[in-house]
């Protein structure tokens, strides 16, 4: 499918996940109350950071070994495929072991252990399948795969919610199985021979070039949920909780650029190596219709906040403002989500490793003075002031470093505009005729 159609088709996906997102949210919130969304939070929290880092690397540089160099498309699958189910059974041993010290997850069942280790493993499974898909730029049918377990996992928490059945393990369960239908419609359709056989020299290669993403990738992360830990380090689970709200809501412009970064990259690992002007034309041209249309959505969101409390319930009536100064910092965020891939595709990802950091950094540091005295408003203005900083941190690199303008990230052209609404008249025109 063509980078356009890509892009397109990504957009209708997200605006049908934001939909569902939001119901979600307010599903798990009113089943679960503040207290109970702050131990959910907590848990997906652990889960996801070990789910998405607990690798060490070798999946971050899956879909540049798949493209970049001449490794066979099964020894790439199979490689990390068997890596990845030796990383969990070490994992496994490792956590069972700290939590029989009572060290790592004290105070939760083993139920509890099982479930997150489970949810590991998928993760694992979902990213590695993922990248491939994008290595080959089959980015729609990935998007319609992942949404049969979104569509899954909305209408089973709506059936158990109607009948109170909803409680924190539950709604953990249902959010795995969200992975697992995901991972498995990947993997049927992936096309690409499983040979049980591991290369240890391409693994050696990925571990070198993948640490360095793996670390950039950690510290983003972090960035977006450094906040959230601090939250429940410095006052409680239940502002944990209302704060996880407010967080899940802003989030939803994320959809847009995190969709928009799988098309990209895939389009620019197929682009030639040495065609740097229309690499850099794509890059940018991308990062400004990303940019404005999370501002378009931030300001539906803005008016959008006086509903909170009706919507979720009285206690979480203090997300209103959380919520506002998160969306500004997103807006700008939203410009380093999609850049950063230009520099993966080209093998120097120690410049989104330096710039991560240092956001990272003033993240921290602005939350643990800005918690104690604000509380979660606190929280959200140290987040915003480091989602800035990472925007405008790759506007300034690609000034200097690649010589692009400014200009070139903001200026939207008649001819444009008009491209985008044909684009989008095509596509549409062609699911009705489907239809």
């Amino acid at each position: 499918m063509s980078y356009k159609k890509n892009i397109a088709s990504n957009f209708i996906f997200q605006i049908m996940k934001i939909i569902l997102g939001f119901g979600i949210s307010i599903i798990i919130a009113r089943a679960l109350g503040a207290q109970g969304q702050g131990e959910y939070s907590y848990l997906i929290l652990i889960f996801g950071l070990l789910g998405s880092y607990g690798h060490g690397g070798i999946l971050n540089a899956t879909t540049y070994y798949y493209k970049r160099t001449n490794y066979e498309d099964s020894e790439v699958f199979s490689t990390n495929l068997i890596y990845c189910l030796v990383n969990s059974l070490i994992l496994i041993l490792v956590i069972s072991f700290l939590k029989y010290k009572n060290i790592f997850l004290d105070g939760y069942n083993n139920g509890v252990l099982l479930i997150g280790l489970i949810y590991i493993m998928f993760s694992y499974s979902q990213t590695l399948l993922n990248s491939l898909y994008i290595g080959s730029e089959r980015i729609h049918e990935a998007n319609i795969y992942k949404f049969y377990g979104h569509l899954i996992y909305f209408f089973l928490l709506l059936i158990l919610f109607f009948f109170k059945k909803l409680n924190v393990m539950l709604v953990v369960v249902l959010n795995l199985l969200n992975f697992v239908v995901g991972s498995i419609l990947l993997l049927s359709k992936l096309n690409i021979k499983f040979v049980p056989k591991i290369n240890y020299t391409l693994l050696k290669a990925e571990f070198k070039y993948g640490v360095i993403v793996y670390f950039s990738s950690l510290f983003i992360f972090l960035n977006y949920r450094a906040d959230q830990f601090m939250i429940k380090f410095y006052l409680n689970t239940t502002d944990l909780g209302i704060y996880s709200i407010a967080v899940k809501l802003a989030e939803l412009l994320f959809l847009i650029p995190d969709s928009i970064t799988t098309a990209l990259s895939g389009h620019l690992y197929n682009m030639e190596v040495d065609d740097t002007k229309s690499q850099k034309s794509v890059l940018a041209k991308t990062s400004k219709y990303t940019f404005y249309a999370s501002l378009i959505l931030c300001v539906v969101g803005i008016f959008m906040t006086p509903l909170v409390p009706y919507v979720y319930g009285e206690e979480f009536v203090r997300t209103k403002s959380t919520i506002i100064i998160l969306f500004i910092g997103i807006i700008f965020a939203s410009i380093g989500k999609v850049s950063y891939s230009y520099f993966f595709t080209r093998g120097q990802p120690q410049i989104h490793l330096y710039i991560t950091a240092a956001t990272l950094t003033i993240n921290i540091i602005l939350n643990s003075f800005f918690i104690p005295k604000w509380g979660i408003d606190g929280a959200a203005f140290a987040s915003t002031i480091s989602y800035i900083f990472y925007g405008l941190a790759y506007l300034i690199v690609f000034k200097v470093k690649e010589g692009i303008p400014f200009r070139d990230f903001f200026y939207v052209s008649r001819k444009e505009i008009s491209d985008i609404m044909n684009i989008f008249k095509a596509r549409l025109k062609k699911s009705h005729s489907v239809e």
